[in-house]
């Protein structure tokens, strides 16, 4: 007969945390701390009001698999490492290569990444001084006077060295376009927002001038790492999945907050 008061509070305790809500997992994600406008906006390791295009479309994403998006920003080079030491569980405006896909998850079809599932896609662009000798037409870049700036990180970097340019790395691209005036540099090379960006919020624009065609156009993925991937992997999926549904709609929706 004791027993019986001890086994009613014991089902009380089971049917109250049976009845308590889940607890939202927490998705550690990194991205760059320089502007790529409209993509992320704002240099630096603060998050601003408005983030960003990609940014919310990953706030958005990550709220409806049910999860908790906690964003981190830092140089690129530093993504990846804390990305392998398991700091972080995921990294936006990544492109594809083999040596990422060794320690990074994408979405896939086949042995392909999946486009349909992208946060977005951006160009490459190659800017020179006005007047300089510094030709691109599309298949080799010529008449260069110098090493050819480029971000830290950056898969560009080591393109253009498979290409057999002189590339110098710096870790902002404010640093580059500082170079490029002052002649330290031939001509830099960067992702075509950051590169207008920079030109249209100074007093470059007479002195500055961007090149066609653009040296590459890539697709740009959210990464999860491998070991966050293969313990979450039906979450990650929808999250994707989420990006294809939505990406077009959101970015339409939010472009007059972004780009005007």
């Amino acid at each position: 007969m004791r027993r019986m008061p001890i086994l009613c509070a014991l089902t009380t305790v089971f049917v109250a945390a049976l009845s308590l809500p889940a607890v939202a997992l927490d998705i550690r994600f990194g991205y760059g701390d320089h502007d790529v406008s409209p993509y992320f906006l704002g240099n630096g390791p603060d998050l601003p009001a408005n983030p960003g295009l990609s940014v919310e479309l990953v706030r958005d994403c990550t709220n409806s698999v049910g999860a908790n998006p906690i964003f981190t920003r830092l140089p690129v080079r530093r993504l990846h490492e804390e990305v392998r030491a398991g700091q972080l569980d995921a990294m936006l405006g990544l492109t594809y290569t083999p040596e990422r896909a060794e320690y990074l998850a994408y979405p896939m079809r086949g042995d392909k990444p999946d486009a349909s599932r992208r946060g977005a896609t951006i160009s490459y662009m190659l800017y020179r001084l006005r007047g300089a000798k510094v030709a691109w037409d599309g298949k080799s870049i010529t008449g260069m006077d110098g090493p050819l700036g480029v971000n830290s990180g950056f898969v560009m970097a080591d393109l253009l060295r498979k290409r057999g340019v002189d590339v110098e790395e710096v870790q902002y691209d404010k640093q580059l376009f500082a170079m490029l005036q002052r002649g330290r540099v031939g001509a830099v090379a960067t992702l075509e927002n950051i590169g207008d960006y920079y030109i249209e919020r100074s007093d470059m624009a007479a002195r500055v001038e961007k090149l066609q065609p653009p040296l590459a156009t890539g697709d740009y993925y959210i990464a999860a790492s491998k070991p966050f991937y293969d313990k979450h992997a039906d979450l990650v999926g929808r999250f994707w999945d989420c990006l294809a549904r939505e990406r077009d709609r959101l970015y339409t929706a939010l472009a007059p907050k972004y780009l005007e």
